[in-house]
């Protein structure tokens, strides 16, 4: 994997995101998989302002999302979180995460997800869109 097309981001696991067993609750996982995913964006130049500005987004949500555990992370851990974008369709794009301590692989995961635009039409009141050109060529 080229480091273009990868985006780091480092965890400090803190006392608030443990059970009482002492290990990383695993929800808190997808909270920071969430975080990783906004950050790979905003790295690529497509933050909020700027999804909802040129494309007219006002959000890329969850489609499906998934992970796999393999190994404990604990307070006080400094995890690498490593993402990138995978699969790439007309109407979505896939986030691969994979968070280490040190060498050790704690926890492997996946989001897809999609863009939507406000439509007072549409049930509830956005819509799913086709990814804009301009956004699947900063993906890429």
């Amino acid at each position: 994997m080229s480091t273009a097309t990868r985006h780091l981001r480092q965890i400090e696991v803190g006392w608030g995101d443990c059970d009482p067993a002492g290990i990383v609750f695993y929800p808190n996982f997808y909270r920071w998989f969430d975080a990783c995913s906004h950050a790979l964006l905003i790295a690529r130049g497509l933050s909020h302002r700027e999804l909802a500005e040129r494309f007219g987004i006002i959000g890329c949500g969850l489609i499906d999302t998934g992970a796999r555990f393999t190994a404990p992370a604990r307070f006080d851990d400094v995890l690498e979180a490593e993402s990138q974008i995978g699969k790439l369709t007309s109407r979505t794009f896939t986030v691969e995460h994979v968070f280490r301590r040190g060498d050790t692989q704690i926890c492997s995961g996946h989001e897809v997800r999609g863009c939507f635009a406000a439509d007072q039409n549409a049930p509830g009141g956005i819509k799913a869109i086709a990814l804009p050109d301009e956004l699947r060529a900063a993906l890429q």
